[in-house]
């Protein structure tokens, strides 16, 4: 998942809405071969509407965050929409009246902290731009996504719930990158090369994963181990892009793996 915002700005001149199209596109239709020969159960009625509603949030997700990621940069974006902890505790507080427990306050706390530190957010005055109240908007349809796609795999199985993810996301995409007047075609090669990666690495891999996960844990436990996704980002550019760590980033990175393992010590975090 590491990867993602490094593949999203590789992939430009390809822009924000279409990079998050085709990258549901392709894995959703190499899903679509897979499904009849793995036999997987087909959606039925709840399970549609939950599963197209996913699908429409994670839309948003990418088409905010990939905006995010062009205007405030990797770091700053991936932060950002690492938010998304936040709006899914509340949501499990108040929508489904379940109590959280200190572990998880705590440890939440402590992850979003590392998550700034390692991107340099307080190094930063400049004020919000549009590109950051883009990652925030993105945090926002990232916790809705999370959310729903919880209680499409408690009734379908992974395979199945991300390919119907897919299938609700890609018209999303497409009309938003169609508003937006963005070119569908005349990438050069390297942009197509960073979105199928997109699809097959992040997509197929990392979401099938994350998704099979939603069914042992629950959504306020996968939300915060997102935030393992900037330490990766960074680890990375660092390694692939010759972005050099700071010793404020290396601490952060640090209480975020803290953060993760403080909640998972709480109850709540478990099905």
């Amino acid at each position: 998942m590491g990867f993602a915002p490094i593949l999203v700005s590789l992939a430009a001149p390809a822009p924000p809405a279409a990079i998050g199209f085709y990258r549901v596109l392709i894995a959703g239709a190499l899903l679509s071969l897979a499904l009849p020969a793995l036999g997987a159960a087909r959606p039925r009625g709840r399970e549609w509407v939950l599963g197209l509603l996913a699908g429409a949030c994670f839309a948003g997700d990418l088409a905010f965050w990939h905006v995010s990621i062009f205007e405030s940069g990797v770091a700053r974006a991936t932060l950002l929409v690492n938010s998304a902890p936040i709006y899914v505790g509340l949501y499990a507080r108040l929508a489904e009246g379940r109590r959280l427990g200190p572990h998880f306050a705590a440890g939440a706390a402590v992850a979003i902290a590392g998550v700034a530190l390692l991107v340099g957010a307080f190094d930063d005055a400049r004020g919000l731009q549009r590109g950051d109240a883009f990652g925030l908007l993105a945090g926002v349809c990232y916790a809705g996504y999370q959310v729903l796609a919880k209680q499409v795999r408690d009734r379908l199985p992974t395979v199945t719930a991300v390919w119907l993810t897919c299938l609700g996301a890609a018209p999303v995409l497409l009309a938003v990158g169609l508003a937006s007047g963005e070119r569908f075609a005349g990438y050069p090669w390297t942009s197509w090369l960073a979105v199928f990666g997109l699809a097959v690495g992040v997509q197929l891999l990392g979401i099938l994963l994350v998704v099979w996960a939603l069914r042992r844990l629950q959504a306020t436990f996968v939300s915060v181990g997102f935030l393992l996704q900037p330490v990766a980002a960074a680890a990375l550019a660092w390694a692939l892009l010759a972005q050099t760590l700071t010793a404020t980033q290396v601490l952060g990175g640090i209480l975020v793996l803290v953060g993760v393992a403080v909640v998972a010590r709480d109850p709540s975090s478990r099905s």
